[in-house]
């Protein structure tokens, strides 16, 4: 649930903590990388549920985004 999203990384850090016999906060100590990810840009996408934008630029700049990419055309 997107409002919960938090709720269950928390509960999911405190399982894992539970698991090793650790305090969360020894668990976080000794943590060097967390990385937390969500597909709710790429839900919102799919169901349409994004907001209209406009990208706007410089005159006589209209390849900005591909410069972006390093001028690769099919960038991915």
């Amino acid at each position: 649930t997107p409002h919960r999203s938090f709720e269950g990384f928390s509960a999911s850090v405190a399982s894992a903590a539970a698991q090793l016999g650790l305090p969360v906060e020894a668990l976080l100590k000794d943590t060097s990388v967390l990385i937390y990810g969500t597909t709710r840009a790429t839900n919102a996408i799919v169901e349409q549920k994004v907001a209209k934008t406009a990208f706007l630029v410089t005159e006589g700049f209209p390849d900005i985004l591909v410069y972006r990419q390093g001028g690769k055309l099919n960038a991915t």
